[in-house]
């Protein structure tokens, strides 16, 4: 929805329009085909989002969006993240991406493709459960995992291979935190040549562009 103003223990927003993901229909193919290209945007931008190092909202589930022909409408930031995002916390963040990304081309290595999705996305959420970190790395990475919980309704309808190309762009996008990507590589180490060839051969595949905009800090009206 669009933020149309705001002030001291307010905001006014418009009411967004369209259907929740999680009716869609998907009785025919087009149909099918279309929820799918909306989960493929949702699962990009989140994770996109995530990477670049700011605070986000946690329940990006299928039904706190609203889709109308080409536009996903998005309300209810209950779950939004306000933490400060540390050093400490995108450095835990890089290593478990990372050892997620190696163990997924491992497993395939024989075969040589690429990152296996949903192997990948239970990599990330068992790497979390047993990373050592501090209690305040700790309460951040929980918030991935239930981030990624959440982007179940979108992760559970796409194709490996449709889930493989949203991990690998998200990893390779300009816009993920120095930070983040220096931990991931540090931990890559020796099979960096590798890993980046799989990732950026998936991401040139993705058919995914997803730019930055800044937004002013006294905008009472933000762009759609």
């Amino acid at each position: 929805t669009r933020l149309l103003d705001y002030g001291d223990g307010f905001k006014r927003v418009s009411v967004a329009t369209g259907i929740h993901f999680s009716d869609l229909p998907k009785s025919t193919d087009e149909e099918i085909s279309y929820r799918q290209a909306i989960a493929k945007a949702m699962l990009a931008t989140q994770l996109t989002l995530r990477l670049s190092g700011v605070p986000t909202e946690l329940d990006r589930h299928g039904g706190n969006v609203k889709i109308d022909g080409k536009g996903i409408y998005h309300f209810d930031f209950g779950a939004m993240n306000i933490d400060p995002i540390t050093a400490e916390d995108k450095a835990a963040t890089g290593r478990i991406l990372a050892k997620a990304v190696t163990g997924s081309l491992m497993a395939q290595l024989g075969r040589m493709v690429g990152i296996n999705g949903k192997g990948f996305n239970e990599s990330i959420i068992g790497s979390i459960d047993g990373a050592e970190v501090s209690q305040t790395t700790r309460a951040h990475l929980n918030s991935l995992k239930k981030d990624l919980l959440a982007l179940g309704d979108y992760i559970n309808i796409l194709s490996e291979n449709d889930l493989s190309e949203v991990f690998a762009y998200s990893l390779t996008a300009p816009t993920v935190d120095p930070e983040i990507r220096s931990a991931f590589n540090n931990e890559i180490g020796f099979a960096k040549v590798l890993v980046d060839q799989k990732l950026n051969s998936a991401a040139q595949n993705a058919g995914i562009t997803i730019e930055r905009r800044e937004i002013s800090a006294n905008s009472t009206a933000l762009p759609d």
